[in-house]
């Protein structure tokens, strides 16, 4: 996996700075192949163009739920059954997360989009004990001022991550952060 200064490009004020070059993610022309190769890049990740190739795959398998709701998914009907598709990169991506070192999957917890089919991933970041992970998911995958991560943080000894859930609690549930 890409070195540990490539990843997560933010500045946490609690643990100092953290930083790289920024990454930009362009978009992809949806094809059969490309859905392939992207599974196989991301896992058997070696560079930081797979991380972004996760964050791609997991808006199409959150596309493909929306379809479900809206209307027909034309781009991915063309593979077959959409469901089915996106049932496969889940996984895909499931497997590859668990595969991941800390920096890289603390960037993924921010780069992906929140669907329930990647719900697992979500369970394993609050299992994590990587202090990145756990900034990522408080700062990125909150379900509400109710979510487990925020209550645990709040009442652990690490400082930091204090902080990040208090300043998360206060913004989610409107209320001031020095109450």
């Amino acid at each position: 996996m890409p070195p540990a200064s490539v990843a997560l490009a933010c500045t946490f004020r609690v643990i100092g700075r953290v930083s790289s070059a920024p990454i930009r993610i362009d978009g992809v022309r949806l094809t059969q192949n490309w859905i392939s190769s992207s599974i196989a890049d991301v896992l058997a990740p070696n560079s930081v163009k797979d991380l972004e190739t996760f964050a791609l795959l997991s808006q199409l398998v959150f596309i493909v739920a929306r379809a479900r709701e809206e209307v027909p998914l034309q781009a991915v009907e063309r593979f077959g059954d959409p469901q089915r598709v996106a049932k496969d990169t889940a996984g895909a991506l499931i497997h590859a997360y668990g595969k991941l070192d800390g920096i890289s999957r603390a960037w993924v917890l921010g780069a992906m989009i929140r669907t329930s089919a990647l719900d697992p991933i979500y369970s394993m970041a609050q299992k994590d004990d990587d202090k990145l992970v756990r900034i990522a998911y408080l700062l990125y995958c909150l379900t509400g001022a109710d979510d487990p991560m925020i209550d645990a943080a709040r009442r652990g000894d690490d400082a930091s991550l204090r902080l990040v859930a208090e300043t998360m609690y206060a913004r989610i549930a409107g209320v001031s952060a020095t109450q």
